[in-house]
């Protein structure tokens, strides 16, 4: 017999030994409990989540928090129509957070006077770490504007795909960097609700994409408790959290 279930509308073969972790036949249905244990619980199709998202009927599926596995990556949603498309502004979309932390990694290699725009974190996520990610999953991420100021208040407005937040997107306010871009996201009310983890589940420092005020060798980061912190863009080594919308 063959054994396999549907999630989301999506048929899914199921393995000797996850047949054996939950205890059941195929044709059975599963409560929430064998579903996590299996690891099925909340997995859906980048292309499946983004035909929601232009519904417009995003809120009705997710809520901020919420942690979606995503073609076998684990992201949260973080906010909703928050950031916006640059090909159609007015496009409702869901931006989502990875849930680990893209390897540990110096924001740049020196002094990095335009901030976000010019950095090497940025070229690294747009390139070479977004070509290891799911095929689908590239296709259906949109690229998107984002405004970031230097360690002068200078704006900068960049198009990317995959995107680090701001200071003030994570603590609702400017602190180390002394000029707010953007509202907090709606997934981070709470210095719990912002850690991430590393590659064995450890909480893990990450970076944000503001500059210190006044220096330009220096680099917003939240500290793997969740609170706010500044450091040498060059000398440090966190995690490279990853941002994209759908």
């Amino acid at each position: 017999m063959e054994n396999y279930l549907f999630v989301n509308g999506k048929k899914i073969p199921l393995a000797e030994d996850q047949i054996k972790m939950t205890d059941i036949a195929a044709e059975i249905p599963l409560s929430n409990e064998q579903m996590q244990a299996a690891g099925l619980l909340g997995a859906r199709s980048a292309l499946e989540i983004s035909k929601i998202v232009q519904s417009g009927e995003a809120q009705e599926h997710f809520r901020p928090g919420e942690v979606v596995n995503i073609n076998g990556i684990e992201a949260e949603v973080i906010g909703f129509n928050h950031d916006k498309s640059e090909l159609s502004p007015s496009r409702p979309t869901v931006t989502f957070m990875m849930r680990q932390v893209a390897g540990k990694r110096p924001f740049h290699d020196g002094e990095c006077p335009d901030g976000w725009i010019g950095s090497d974190l940025r070229s690294w996520m747009n390139n070479e770490f977004f070509f290891t990610l799911p095929e689908e999953l590239r296709t259906a991420i949109l690229s998107v504007k984002r405004i970031t100021r230097n360690h002068e208040g200078r704006t900068f407005e960049s198009t990317d795909k995959l995107f680090v937040p701001t200071e003030s997107e994570m603590f609702g306010s400017a602190i180390w960097s002394d000029h707010e871009d953007g509202e907090r996201y709606e997934a981070f009310g709470t210095s719990e609700s912002r850690v991430r983890v590393d590659e064995d589940g450890e909480d893990c420092p990450f970076w944000c994409c503001s500059s210190h005020a006044g220096s330009s060798g220096r680099i917003c980061y939240v500290y793997s408790y969740g609170s706010p912190r500044s450091t040498s863009a060059a000398d440090t080594w966190v995690g490279a959290p990853v941002c994209f919308c759908l």
